[in-house]
């Protein structure tokens, strides 16, 4: 499967059937939609380039989940930008400006299969090298700590692999 979804090229993103994803969560920077089967768009007013290259740097050694293409600028349906406006949507961070008249970031990737628990962070081994390893990537890639939550921890492929990468020191505008 990872063949085919590797070959989706960037400009596909603006090809695919918006009225059709299906929402799947939200967090502090973004919602996330399955956008084909096994594809998910993480979908946000600001992905940097840094959290889409920390991402496939950690691809690269398994700990992320792979980058299929990512996309700044993309122009989406209304109800997508409005579910990842900060004031209007459903996401989790507050005190940011409405993005419902902006285009969006889009970050494209395969669907994980399940979602950390906090029950699972508890005396895991795995789990505290993983954290051990993504750590540094992004301090010195994009100068900012990983926020190492259940919410930011996915199984994909019968192994743990982290998500998210990006500014979670409070500087994040958009």
């Amino acid at each position: 499967m990872i063949s085919i979804l590797t070959s989706v090229p960037s400009d596909a993103i603006d090809t695919l059937d918006w009225h059709a994803a299906t929402f799947i969560a939200s967090g502090c920077s973004g919602v996330v939609y399955e956008v084909l089967p096994g594809v998910v768009a993480k979908v946000s007013p600001r992905i940097a380039p840094s959290e889409a290259g920390i991402q496939v740097l950690l691809a690269q050694e398994g700990l992320a989940l792979p980058v299929v293409t990512y996309a700044q600028g993309v122009w989406l349906p209304l109800a997508i930008r409005r579910a990842a406006c900060s004031p209007h949507g459903v996401r989790r961070w507050s005190g940011s400006h409405c993005t419902c008249q902006q285009a969006a970031d889009v970050l494209l990737m395969p669907k994980a299969s399940r979602i950390c628990t906090d029950d699972e962070l508890e005396d895991n081994d795995e789990l505290t090298v993983l954290a051990e390893r993504v750590g540094p990537v992004c301090w010195s890639t994009a100068h900012h700590l990983w926020d190492c939550h259940a919410g930011n921890i996915a199984v994909y492929q019968s192994r743990y692999v982290a998500l998210d990468f990006g500014d979670v020191s409070g500087t994040m505008r958009f």
